[in-house]
């Protein structure tokens, strides 16, 4: 009998937690806002960043980083405060996610930040791309949707292929395109497919 109950319980467990992703991903659309956002931004700031790289102007790259980089935080802030007051119930996930991209947005400024302060900007694109690929393939694996689980692995070989040409003696200005390719595969596309299916969902 209690054999009975425990698996009932664990079955129980698991139907909210089911439930519960299936309100998260009914909302994806929230989700699917802030991936095309960052993933334009960040594919107009490589392809900046390429022209200028091989234009031989690369102190512009800094200046173009520091105008989208700002620019899209605001963005972001501005539409999360909005999406907060709107949200009535914050689930269990709500809260992990955001933890999740909290951290995220901290290694990232703090990687910046080293590198600038010790002026060595040739692992940018590898530790970027791998620190988004974690909080992406976390997010897909939460959401089980797995364009973002694909998004998140590719992440990871582009990253190798960065690491690759930053230690050897290929053209540095390679990895912008790679880091536009990675944002393509891994915000963009999943970033469309999660809007199609909101709204698929919700017709």
């Amino acid at each position: 009998m209690e054999t009975n109950e425990k698996e009932f319980d664990e079955k129980q467990a698991l139907q909210v937690v089911d439930e519960m992703i299936s309100v998260v991903r009914n909302k994806i659309d929230d989700n699917s806002f802030l991936f095309l956002l960052w993933g334009w931004i960040v594919i107009i700031g490589n392809a900046f960043s390429y022209y200028w790289a091989t234009a031989e102007k690369g102190d512009f790259i800094g200046y173009t980083w520091m105008i989208l980089g700002p620019l899209g935080g605001m963005i972001t802030g501005i539409y999360v405060a909005r999406q907060g007051k709107k949200k009535m119930v914050r689930t269990y996930i709500d809260t992990m996610m955001a933890y999740l991209w909290i951290s995220f947005f901290i290694a990232l400024v703090m990687f910046l930040v080293f590198m600038v302060i010790g002026e060595n900007y040739s692992l940018i694109s590898p530790l970027i791309l791998t620190i988004t690929g974690i909080a992406t393939l976390t997010t897909g694996g939460v959401l089980k949707f797995r364009p973002l689980i694909i998004g998140g692995l590719l992440f990871f070989v582009f990253s190798l292929g960065t690491f690759l040409i930053s230690v050897s003696s290929m053209n540095n200005e390679i990895q912008f395109l790679l880091s536009a390719a990675a944002m393509t595969t891994g915000y963009l596309i999943p970033g469309y497919m999660l809007r199609a299916k909101y709204r698929s969902d919700n017709v």
